[in-house]
């Protein structure tokens, strides 16, 4: 299997299966936690683990086991009547979000997850580490605790006059 494998868990109601297909990611298909697990052991390389939020499925079991087997993305589908499990995944995207969108925040998941296997910090990105690389631009090293700490009070500065002027 390729680098570009996700593992899909939920129904498919919203076609986004073949939105996935056609942007290129092989999709393995799981109907319960058991596969789920098992697609996740057979597969390690997993680029992510999408759920689409069901109420008959057991999401918090197949998010635990998804977490337990792979430092892939998890990436929820959430229902339109429930959010409550949103900070258990890396990437949440809300009913109705057009697929350009959504594919676009699975992207920015997956590249922070794959920073996270490599132990790069997260804030850095793939993409940006090879922006970095073809622009030539090295890293700043960083700045003192002193200077740090002037710029953080002249931001502040700035917020509160702001807030003054628009009270």
């Amino acid at each position: 299997m390729g680098s570009r494998t996700i593992v899909y868990f939920g129904g498919d109601e919203c076609l986004r299966v073949p939105v996935l297909a056609y942007a290129g990611y092989e999709i393995i298909r799981c109907d319960s936690v058991k596969d789920l697990g098992e697609a996740l052991e057979r597969t390690p390389q997993v680029e992510a683990v999408v759920f689409a939020e069901e109420k008959s499925k057991p999401l918090d079991e197949a998010a635990n086991a998804a977490r337990e087997r792979s430092m892939a993305a998890l990436i929820l589908f959430a229902h339109p009547c429930s959010m409550s499990r949103a900070a258990a995944f890396d990437c949440v995207v809300l009913p109705g979000t057009p697929p350009a969108e959504w594919l676009g925040q699975m992207k920015q998941a997956r590249e922070q997850a794959a920073a996270r296997r490599a132990g790069v910090p997260m804030e850095k990105t793939w993409s940006d580490i090879a922006r970095d690389l073809r622009t030539g631009r090295r890293e700043k090293p960083a700045p003192n605790e002193a200077e740090s700490g002037v710029r953080d009070l002249r931001h502040a500065g700035r917020i509160q006059a702001a807030r003054r002027k628009w009270i």
